[in-house]
């Protein structure tokens, strides 16, 4: 594995383990895949965790290419549009919960 990856298998593991602590049962009986909601979760964190926010977002002022940004933080491309994602999704909830709380 590349020094990437092995970064990202360790904050996915960390993730897995704040997140999921008690499912085993369904850990030994292989339920879980790459699409599932767990294995999505611990994705989603290690992205968090590997590309902070506050630092992105500083970052994201010079409009970096995906490859940049995956650079910066010693991560694959594909984390990086996966924390792309995750911030989006953030600032959509936010706004809304913020209009609901005008109207």
């Amino acid at each position: 594995l590349s020094v990437r990856e092995k970064r990202e298998l360790v904050a996915h593991a960390v993730g897995h383990h704040l997140f999921h602590a008690g499912n085993h049962l369904a850990m030994q009986k292989r339920i879980y895949s790459f699409g599932n909601y767990h294995e999505k979760q611990a994705n989603a964190f290690a992205a968090c965790l590997l590309i902070p926010l506050s630092k992105l977002s500083r970052l994201m002022a010079d409009r970096p290419r995906i490859d940049e940004i995956a650079d910066n933080f010693q991560v694959r491309e594909e984390l990086v549009r996966l924390r792309l994602k995750v911030w989006a999704n953030f600032e959509k909830d936010l706004s809304g919960r913020q209009s609901a709380r005008v109207g």
